[in-house]
């Protein structure tokens, strides 16, 4: 599916928003979460071709159980380069975490 030029997102990859080269992009998600063990911190980002936006990272506070549920939400304005970019929002915990919920929205804006 394209919503716009230069913003790509197929049903048959979940996991990658295809961006145009050399553009200018305004991304922000927002995601709820299931720990699956106590005290666990749950830290999400956005990664761009596998290199993470520090601006993005987000940290959904740790719960006394692993079956609650806590969410958090990020942001980030980043410039793509030449050829193919990949943008994904991935879970930076060494630790397996459950998504109950994310969204991602992007705009081209420049």
């Amino acid at each position: 599916m394209t919503n716009v030029s230069g913003i790509t997102f197929s049903t048959n990859n979940r996991t990658v928003i295809e961006l145009a080269p050399n553009a200018t992009y305004f991304a922000s998600y927002s995601f709820i979460e299931s720990p699956l063990m106590a005290n666990l911190s749950v830290l999400v980002q956005l990664i761009l071709n596998g290199i993470p936006l520090d601006q993005s990272l987000s940290v959904a506070p740790s719960l006394a159980d692993g079956v609650s549920r806590s969410g958090g939400a990020g942001s980030a304005v980043f410039n793509t380069g030449p050829g193919s970019n990949k943008l994904q929002l991935v879970n930076m915990n060494v630790q397996e975490i459950k998504l109950a919920f994310a969204n991602v929205n992007v705009i081209q804006i420049g």
